[in-house]
C-alpha cells in the first residue's frame, strides 16, 4: 500500500497521472526502501520504530536515486535548482547539525530498543503503576518515565539545540509556540483515550461489535477500513482512530473467526485515507504553506477522488485476503 501512495503523491502534485513520466524509478525506491525496513523492523523489533526506521530509510534512498538521476533531464516544474541563489550552498557539516535532532531520535529509540535489552530492561524498570479501574477485573495502567518515545524526542530536541547554539530562551519559545499549536489535538487525543476506556470497561465496544455482525455477517472485513477511515477524518488523528476502534475490530474479527491483526491493520489503513481530507488537517496544511483563502475547498478538491478510489481499493483487499470470503 505505501508503494502506492508515493505514485498518487506525485499525481496529485503534478496534476494527473502523466506527472509520474520521467519519475517512476525514484517513486519506486521511496516507496519501496519505505515498505521493506517497516516490515522487518515491526516482524522481529516491534512497533515502536517502524515509521522511524522506514523514514530514514526511504529518505537516504531516494537521495541516492536522486543523486544517482541527477544528469538526467528534469521536467521545469519539478527544477528546485532554480530556486536556489548562486553559490548558496550547504557543506556536510552544517547538513548533518541541521538534521541532528532527527539522527538523534533514530539513535537514541533504537538503543532503548528491544534490541539491546540490557539497557531496555534497566530504563523500563522506571515506572509507575496505577489502578484506574476497581471494578470486576481491575486494570492498571503503567508509566513508563524514561524507555518511552515521547522522553527520547525531548531528549534528541534538547541536544539537538545546544549543538545548534540555541539558547535556553529560545528552545523555551520554540516549545511554547509548539504546544500552544499542538495543544487542540492533545486535548482530543486525551478525550478520545478516556472515551475508549469508558467504552470497553461499560460493554459498548461488545455491543457494536455484535451489532455489525449481525448486519454484516461474515462479509464484515469489506468494510473494516472505514471505521478508521471515519474515526481519522472525525478527530484528525490516526492515533485517535486506533484508539476509538481498534478493540472493536479485534473483537470483531474475533467473533467472525478472521485475523484481528488483519483487521487492525485494515482499521489503520483507514484511518490514513480519513486523515487525509479531514478538516484539521486541510487547515493546517492550508495554513503552513500560506495557501489563499479556502485553500483548504481547493485541497480536497483535488485529493478527494484519489482518497475514495484508494479507500475503496482498501476495502476490497481487507476483504478478499481476510480468509473469511473465497477469492471468486
Amino acid at each position: 500500500w505505501f508503494i502506492i501512495v508515493p505514485f498518487l503523491m506525485v499525481a496529485v502534485c503534478g496534476g494527473g497521472a502523466k506527472a509520474i513520466k520521467g519519475v517512476f524509478p525514484i517513486t519506486l525506491v521511496a516507496g519501496l526502501s519505505f515498505v521493506v525496513p517497516m516490515y522487518f523492523v515491526g516482524r522481529f523489533l516491534g512497533p515502536e520504530l517502524t515509521d522511524v526506521i522506514g523514514s530514514i530509510c526511504s529518505l537516504i534512498c531516494t537521495i541516492g536515486m536522486g543523486y544517482a538521476m541527477r544528469n538526467k533531464p528534469i521536467p521545469e516544474e519539478y527544477d528546485m535548482r532554480k530556486n536556489i541563489p548562486a553559490g548558496d550552498k550547504i557543506d556536510t557539516a552544517t547538513a548533518v547539525k541541521s538534521w541532528l535532532p532527527f539522527i538523534l531520535i533514530f539513535a537514541l529509540l533504537l538503543l532503548t530498543s528491544k534490541l539491546i535489552p540490557g539497557l531496555y530492561n534497566v530504563l523500563s524498570s522506571i515506572k509507575s503503576n496505577v489502578v484506574f479501574y476497581t471494578g470486576e477485573n481491575p486494570a492498571t495502567i503503567t508509566f513508563t518515565w524514561i524507555a518511552t518515545p515521547g522522553v527520547m524526542i525531548f531528549i534528541a530536541a534538547i541536544i539537538g539545540g545546544i549543538v545548534q547554539k540555541a539558547t535556553w530562551g529560545e528552545m523555551g519559545e520554540v516549545f511554547k509556540a509548539t504546544f500552544i499549536q499542538m495543544w487542540p489535538t492533545v486535548i482530543t487525543i486525551v478525550c478520545v483515550l478516556a472515551m475508549a476506556k469508558v467504552m470497553g470497561y461499560s460493554g459498548m465496544i461488545s455491543a457494536i461489535a455484535t451489532a455489525i455482525i449481525l448486519v454484516t455477517g461474515s462479509a464484515y472485513p469489506y468494510f473494516a477500513p472505514l471505521f478508521g477511515f471515519i474515526g481519522a477524518f472525525v478527530t484528525g488523528s490516526g492515533t485517535s482512530s486506533e484508539v476509538l476502534f481498534g478493540k472493536l475490530q479485534a473483537e470483531t474479527a474475533m467473533a467472525i473467526g478472521a485475523s484481528p491483526v488483519w483487521l487492525a491493520a485494515s482499521n489503520s489503513l483507514g484511518a490514513g485515507m480519513g486523515k487525509v481530507i479531514s478538516p484539521q488537517c486541510l487547515a493546517i496544511a492550508s495554513g503552513s504553506v500560506n495557501n489563499p483563502e479556502n485553500g483548504e475547498s481547493i485541497m480536497l478538491k483535488k485529493t478527494a477522488p484519489f482518497v475514495i478510489v484508494m479507500t475503496i481499493l482498501g476495502c476490497v483487499i481487507s476483504g478478499l485476503f481476510s480468509g473469511m470470503i473465497p477469492l471468486g
